[in-house]
């Protein structure tokens, strides 16, 4: 039985490399965002009029609102590791298939059987005989 998979490859290939390259540019984004709202805050609390402090309820807003940035941010790391999870677990699953795929330089057709799975700079491969084939290279996978 053979079953084409190149739709659902690519995407899954695709999902995984963007949610974890958004992944650690948010990172690296909330800890200058984080690192910059703490410092504006404390300016504010510093340089407020004692006459007439900030509002308390401005004052609980803003520290909401960064609370939720950062728990937006936690969600989004552990989708972009559960994505990388799920597709690592689907391409185990291919272990002992046969499968056909483009080579990744001479564009050519091969066939081989996946020996194992493997995640190369956070994007899952195959392994098939001495090639490392990434899932969107694979256009048909068959069970023995």
């Amino acid at each position: 039985m053979a079953i084409t998979t190149s739709a659902v490859n690519a995407a899954t290939t695709t999902a995984t490399t963007a949610a974890s390259g958004a992944s650690a540019a948010t990172s690296a984004a909330y800890g200058n965002l984080s690192d910059m709202f703490m410092k504006l805050f404390v300016k504010q609390l510093q340089t407020q009029d004692p006459m007439s402090p900030m509002d308390s309820n401005q004052f609980t807003a803003q520290l909401a609102q960064m609370t939720q940035v950062e728990q937006l941010t936690t969600l989004n790391s552990s989708f972009t590791s559960f994505l990388r999870n799920q597709a690592l677990a689907n391409a185990s699953g291919m272990i002992g298939s046969i499968v056909m795929y483009k080579d990744g330089t001479t564009g050519a057709a091969k066939l081989g059987t996946v020996t194992a799975a493997r995640l190369v700079d956070n994007e899952v491969q195959l392994v098939v005989g001495q090639d490392l084939v990434k899932l969107s290279q694979v256009t048909t996978v068959t069970r023995p």
